[in-house]
């Protein structure tokens, strides 16, 4: 928490026409302008922290060659309600702003995000069984949390296509 603080003290942002500036920093000021016809898709990102908290952050994915401020030109907002994202977006990139409606993923598709859960889990508690650690069969418990993240993130997988953005 005290290295995010620092790291994104007085974070801001501002439009100017077509143009995005960013700052932040309290050690080392960080500055970024960002022409927003680069901007090519945004993501929401939330971890399970931030998700509980109903907290999320923005990030952007930028057209053109790549450039040495390329991961910290990616960062829309650090830290944001969950709640503000609309607001937030209308304010800086109206172009961007999110959909009315959203569709769910299919539920056949759960199977493949549990896959894609439990395997971390397994890489982990397959190699502990055959070290033979005292109490290695507790290593499989990491499997129920990881399908309970899973399960969370086929709950919360939505897309929706308006013109020619896909959400």
């Amino acid at each position: 928490t005290i290295y995010f603080v620092i790291q994104y003290y007085d974070f801001n942002i501002v439009r100017e026409e077509d143009t995005l500036h960013l700052s932040w920093g309290i050690i080392e000021e960080k500055k970024v302008t960002v022409k927003v016809e680069r901007v090519q898709a945004l993501s929401i990102r939330e971890s399970p922290l931030r998700q509980l908290l109903g907290r999320c952050s923005l990030h952007m994915e930028l057209a053109g060659g790549a450039d040495k401020n390329q991961d910290q030109m990616k960062l829309l907002c650090p830290i944001l309600a969950r709640k503000d994202v609309d607001r937030f977006l209308l304010d800086i990139l109206p172009e961007y702003s999110l959909p009315g409606s959203m569709v769910s993923v299919p539920s056949r598709a759960l199977k493949r995000y549990l896959i894609r859960a439990i395997i971390p889990a397994l890489v982990i508690a397959i190699p502990i069984h055959y070290m033979q650690v005292p109490f290695f069969y507790l290593a499989y418990l990491l499997v129920i949390p990881s399908m309970y993240m899973g399960v969370l993130r086929h709950k919360e997988a939505a897309t929706s296509i308006i013109g020619s953005h896909l959400f």
